[in-house]
């Protein structure tokens, strides 16, 4: 949907459908730093949980949410440029 609505031109639409999709991954990803900066050791005092587990779950997260966030990023820039006065932005259709 993102890249349907950004081809079309409605930046605010694809910024949109792209932010649902980014903000769980968002809130997960704050809780495991929040996690690993309080246990470094990746593991509760009570020995619940696994390190390995942590850290390969938090690298599979890592490639939705990276290229998630580029994109957001990417589409809300061409979305800041495209609003300025004298903006010049290519149709890539001619």
């Amino acid at each position: 949907m993102a890249v349907a609505a950004l081809r079309r031109s409605h930046l605010p639409v694809a910024i949109a459908a792209a932010l649902i999709a980014w903000s769980p991954l968002a809130g997960q990803t704050w809780r495991r730093v929040a996690f690993a900066i309080e246990f470094p050791q990746f593991e509760r005092p009570d020995g619940y949980g696994s390190p390995l587990a942590f850290i390969v779950d938090f690298a599979f997260e890592q490639i939705f949410f990276l290229p998630l966030t580029v994109m957001i990023l990417l589409i809300g820039w061409r979305w800041w440029r495209s609003r300025r006065p004298n903006a010049v932005i290519s149709d890539p259709t001619s």
